[in-house]
């Protein structure tokens, strides 16, 4: 390129206020009523898989307790006894086409006496049907998402055996996995 052609090359550059190398998409129409001139802007949103899982109460970052008071009753004789308080509220959100909820733990073990108590003897159930309570130390696949769902689970202790006296605690873990 000659100095000429390089200062022209400049001045125009300083003129528009781009260079050719950078420009966005323009139009530049000269001329009278009706003259336009048009640019386009392309939009990409870009979203990936989600999973909001809830099982208690919303907000307090603690675990629910579910709890089941057999004061008064017999131990072993067969009828259910229902937790104190209700159920747990569910909420599952996602935006992925399949989940898969499983539900892992160990037994219920004594503070005093280290007995235990199998999962087993705790039933769960889901009070609308939108979301369904995986038994304990199993997975199931939810079906065709995406899923907006609401649901409380109920439990009852199934009180099937004598178990020495103690207070027995075990925690279970639901996790929600993207497929």
């Amino acid at each position: 390129m000659d100095l000429r052609k390089l200062i022209l090359a400049s001045a125009i550059t300083a003129t528009f206020g781009f260079s050719a190398s950078a420009v966005a998409d323009s139009q530049l129409s000269i001329g009278g009523t009706g003259t336009q001139a048009q640019a386009s802007v392309d939009f990409r949103i870009t979203i990936p898989d989600f999973v909001f899982f809830q099982v208690g109460t919303l907000g307090t970052g603690d675990v629910d307790l579910v709890d089941f008071d057999m004061a008064g009753l017999e131990s072993g004789d067969s009828n259910p006894v229902a937790s104190v308080g209700g159920g747990l509220n569910v909420v599952l959100r996602s935006n992925a086409d399949n989940v898969s909820l499983g539900a892992s733990g160990g037994n219920l073990t004594g503070a005093v006496l280290l007995g235990t108590i199998p999962f087993a003897e705790i039933t769960a159930t889901e009070s609308v049907g939108d979301i369904q309570v995986p038994d304990f130390g199993t997975t199931i696949n939810l079906p065709a998402g995406p899923y907006n769902l609401t649901d409380t689970w109920d439990y009852s202790y199934d009180n099937t055996s004598v178990y020495a006296p103690d207070v027995y605690t075990g925690q279970v873990t639901y996790t929600v996995t993207t497929l």
